[in-house]
């Protein structure tokens, strides 16, 4: 039996890519029938065996999950990527999670067959409302690890992705100070940051010329044809949202080969080069100075870029993913959950 899948989501950003649609074309290599929108009706009920939404909560969500839950005919998966009890005060985000939408991310959880996350640490808390808690990474498409290799830039480009919620990495004490001091220090070197909108993160005068804003971009073939740099840097601060994030950053740094100079704490421990990682905000200073000097080195700089595309290509992308990712919904599917 050919099982179907339906991701039931709203969203048509990153979110909604990683955490539905690449999953889903995951499920498709491995010959599942999917499909994804932002329908929910009797038909689709008949027609798919599972269905799968990204952080149900709304009245109406939970009243459809209540719904599919009682009608008996499809699993339910929940996926979740952010610790809603905790987000970031003054990131806008943070008042949107009040007690009654956290009560219905928390029954939703409940009621689901099965949660699914990337984050070790997210699981853990997601444990406290289901019982069947999976992993199920966020991954690249290998096309990304394919991007042809450009010419060198005559600047130093150091980038940065995020949104408005992450903006409190440039409020960590030391962070501005570090970069500041490196932009300085380096006349020929940059900051992209990728996702802000302009004002939405202030910087000296100082440095404002070499901070270059790169909004948000809905169109994810153009994100990712945008992502050009030398090394990726963030999360930058130690807030317990951060620490219950996935390594999604360090994977797309890697897939295009850029250096990721990242933390030496939480989720992204186990997959930095201790070389070019920090653990105190004024560190951040002096891995990026070793960048820089290896930048001046082509011949090496070369070699690591394409030591870095290769540990993408083999372990974080769909393709490479996808039988584990089918495994788990087969379980599913079968009644292992």
């Amino acid at each position: 039996m050919t099982l179907s899948v339906y991701g039931w989501t709203v969203g048509v950003g990153g979110t909604a890519h990683y955490r539905i649609r690449e999953p889903l074309r995951a499920l498709a290599l491995s010959g599942f029938n999917t499909e994804h929108g932002m329908e929910m009706h009797a038909g689709i009920q008949r027609e798919h065996d599972i269905i799968v939404a990204h952080m149900p909560h709304t009245e109406m969500a939970l009243g459809v999950w209540r719904a599919l839950k009682n009608g008996g005919h499809n699993k339910l998966v929940f996926d979740i990527d952010d610790y809603a009890w905790n987000y970031p005060k003054g990131s806008g985000t943070r008042e949107y999670w009040t007690v009654e939408n956290l009560g219905g991310l928390e029954e939703c959880a409940r009621l689901a067959d099965l949660v699914t996350t990337p984050s070790f640490a997210l699981a853990e808390v997601m444990r406290g409302f289901n019982k069947n808690v999976v992993l199920i990474p966020n991954t690249v498409p290998i096309t990304l690890t394919n991007q042809r290799e450009r010419q060198q830039h005559k600047v130093f480009r150091v980038g940065y992705q995020g949104a408005s919620q992450h903006k409190m990495d440039f409020a960590q004490p030391g962070i501005q100070e570090s970069l500041g001091m490196f932009l300085s220090s380096h006349p020929y070197a940059e900051l992209h940051l990728y996702g802000f909108h302009k004002g939405s993160v202030y910087f000296p005068k100082s440095m404002a010329s070499r901070v270059k804003i790169r909004e948000w971009q809905p169109d994810l073939a153009a994100y990712y044809k945008s992502l050009d740099f030398e090394v990726g840097i963030g999360p930058l601060s130690d807030h317990p949202f951060n620490e219950y994030k996935s390594d999604i950053r360090i994977r797309e740094y890697m897939a295009i080969g850029a250096i990721p100079v990242v933390q030496t704490n939480g989720v992204y421990a186990e997959r930095i080069d201790d070389k070019y990682s920090f653990l105190r905000p004024h560190e951040l200073y002096t891995s990026l100075h070793k960048a820089y000097q290896l930048w001046h080195q082509p011949e090496e700089w070369n070699r690591l870029r394409f030591e870095r595309r290769h540990i993408a290509r083999t372990f974080f992308t769909t393709e490479t993913n996808a039988g584990r990712i089918a495994d788990e919904y087969r379980r599913l599917g079968y009644g292992a959950y």
